[in-house]
């Protein structure tokens, strides 16, 4: 029996993004995609012996994980995604606060923006054109969940081992959110990615997914 694999998407993506690291990974790992959306949405996650996400995603996974869960592995991962009086390593509150109002006002200037920025140092690997509207209530949730979020408290008796993979250059979760998780977690390691930013699998899918199958096998 091959072992259970969840891979969840992060705020604004849906499971296309995840497609061609499932397709990759298949024959090693029995398959679940979730969007971030849908998984916000659910108390608990979907049994699974170990979760590949990141950002919001990774969020979620390190809140919520299934009994059955042996692993982790984080794209761009954070315990905290906005700033607090004692953690510099976030995105300031007022900022989510404008997004949610420029959702309401401009959804697909802002989503434009926002997917320029994960892909940031580098360019969007492709253009996307005749997007469908987007499901403002999910977004707006999303964005309400990482503004209020914070698993500080828990990452020390957080009891699985987690990979963490972290661009140097992440426009979205600054690289020092993910070096703080990793010496706050009891078993974890953390691969910087030189001169990459927040959308790995996009720019460096070769090295993410040889990662992923020396770690999650």
């Amino acid at each position: 029996m091959k072992t259970r694999l969840l891979l969840i998407s992060g705020w604004a993506h849906g499971t296309h993004t995840l497609q061609p690291m499932a397709d990759r990974l298949a024959p090693l790992f029995d398959i679940q995609l979730l969007t971030g959306a849908d998984a916000l949405n659910h108390p608990t996650l979907p049994e699974t012996d170990a979760i590949l996400t990141g950002s919001m995603g990774g969020l979620l996974a390190l809140q919520r994980p299934p009994s059955s869960c042996q692993k982790i592995m984080l794209l761009s991962g954070t315990a905290c995604f906005c700033k607090r009086p004692n953690y510099p390593h976030g995105t300031p509150e007022r900022i989510l606060q404008r997004m949610r109002h420029q959702l309401d006002k401009d959804p697909h200037t802002l989503l434009d923006t926002f997917h320029q920025n994960v892909h940031a140092p580098q360019k969007p690997s492709r253009q996307k054109k005749d997007a469908p509207h987007p499901d403002l209530s999910a977004l707006h949730a999303g964005l309400e969940y990482l503004q209020h979020t914070d698993l500080r408290p828990q990452i020390p008796s957080f009891p699985l081992p987690v990979l963490i993979l972290h661009g140097t250059h992440d426009h979205i979760i600054p690289l020092q959110a993910a070096q703080w998780l990793h010496e706050q977690l009891p078993t974890s390691e953390l691969i910087p990615f030189n001169g990459l930013g927040h959308a790995l699998p996009a720019h460096a899918f070769e090295r993410v997914m040889q990662a992923a199958e020396h770690f999650l096998v």
